[in-house]
């Protein structure tokens, strides 16, 4: 009868965890943590602020790239007329012709004057 060898058993490595109990004033993450978040939300908030001004002074800018406050009025008038609305239809019917684009049922029943 054969001899049975015991097989040592390697011991395997411990871990060992030390927790703290966190008061209420402390937080878990790093301070350069805590600055980078509220960096990002002054950055957030500053973005938002000049997109909303930009958006409220969008007909002040307009007006001023078409020479002043009575040129972009006119300007109005002239895209809200019918003439135009129809010489700008007819246009795009033809660019649409001319690059074989299949024309909608919607496009067709509309009258070019």
């Amino acid at each position: 009868m054969p001899f049975k060898k015991k097989i040592a058993s390697a011991k395997r490595p411990t871990v060992t965890v030390q927790t703290k109990k966190m008061t209420d004033g402390e937080c878990c993450m790093p301070k350069h943590h805590r600055c980078g978040k509220f960096f990002l939300v002054i950055l957030l908030l500053v973005n938002i602020a000049l997109t909303s001004l930009v958006a409220i002074r969008q007909s002040r800018i307009e007006s001023m790239r078409v020479g002043g406050d009575d040129n972009y009025k006119m300007l109005q008038q002239v895209f809200q007329s019918e003439g135009f609305q129809a010489q700008q239809r007819q246009q795009i019917q033809q660019a649409m012709q001319l690059y074989q684009v299949p024309v909608t049922d919607d496009v067709a029943e509309t009258p070019a004057q």
